[in-house]
């Protein structure tokens, strides 16, 4: 057929697709009730923006040592582990190269790279339900920050 994997797969991708958004959307309610000049506020959720993507691990895969404690404080890199796990656990066998490969099985004679290599080489050290657990926490953790800043911050007068 076309090479598509399977609807299963699609609606795990599509799932934790609408599980980020919802994250980020907590983020923009939290940042919009805890500063209410709007020009900064679109700095601070265009400076956290930013700083969540740089760190998820899709721009920049290597950081440095220094920064790497980053990355735990990034919604996109607990979402882009989970994609990255679906992705290349229920697709097809990737195949090695035919020469230069710093995969172990290519260099011992396979034709074809394990999974789990190729996971453990794109640094996903937690299972799929930790990183939507943590996921969820920070949703949670946000819409809670919203409604303390909004309920006793900004109050109506």
């Amino acid at each position: 057929m076309l090479g598509f994997h399977s609807a299963q797969t699609f609606l795990s991708l599509w799932g934790f697709l609408v599980l980020s958004t919802v994250v980020s959307q907590s983020v923009g309610l939290f940042i919009g009730a805890a500063f209410t000049d709007l020009q900064v506020s679109v700095t601070v959720s265009a400076l956290y923006s930013l700083s969540t993507m740089l760190f998820g691990g899709y721009y920049a895969s290597s950081l440095p040592p220094w920064l790497r404690w980053l990355q735990y404080l990034s919604m996109v890199h607990y979402a882009f582990q989970n994609m990255h796990m679906v992705e290349f656990s229920s697709g097809p066998d990737v195949r090695c190269l035919p020469q230069n490969s710093h995969f172990a099985a290519c260099n011992s004679g396979s034709s074809i790279i394990p999974v789990q290599d190729i996971i453990r080489d794109n640094g996903v050290p937690l299972p799929i339900w930790a990183n939507t657990l943590i996921l969820v926490s920070f949703l949670v953790v946000f819409r809670l920050l919203g409604y303390l800043v909004l309920r006793y911050i900004h109050r109506p007068k």
